[in-house]
């Protein structure tokens, strides 16, 4: 099972590899078109499981950054917006958490990149299908 949390660039293309590969005969393009919906929808199912840890990562980036500003003005001290924002940026746990986001951000990236391998593959087949239907109506 792919860990949503962890795609990494080995994983996606080990994964892209093994789910672009189209049949070449009449027979296993049947059986690959009764089948991509359900891998579609496995795909997909991981891909918004990556979104929403992402969104989870985004937001708790953001609130990280507001308690850090609300944290310094408690402290007294008057912050331009830009004095604020260099604060918030030159804290360390800001930048785990924004590695945390970007580290996320490629698993979705990679994630919808099966997605779209998949949806590819499905108009590949149903292509190959019409063409094997249109080739078979040549030899009647």
């Amino acid at each position: 099972m792919l860990d949503p949390n962890n795609i990494t660039q080995d994983l996606y293309q080990f994964t892209i590899k093994n789910l672009g590969e189209v049949a070449r005969d009449p027979n296993g393009v049947a059986n690959e078109l009764r089948e991509i919906s359900a891998t579609h929808g496995y795909y997909y199912g991981i891909m918004i499981k990556t979104k929403r840890l992402l969104d989870d990562a985004e937001d708790a980036l953001e609130n990280y950054k507001a308690s850090a500003r609300a944290s310094k003005r408690d402290e007294g001290v008057k912050l331009t917006a830009v004095a604020a924002e260099d604060y918030v940026q030159s804290l360390e746990p800001t930048r785990e958490l924004s590695n945390e986001v970007r580290r996320l951000k490629e698993c979705y990236g990679y994630a919808k990149g099966i997605c779209s391998t998949l949806e590819m593959k499905k108009d590949m087949l149903v292509q190959l299908s019409a063409n094997s239907r249109q080739e078979s109506k040549l030899y009647q």
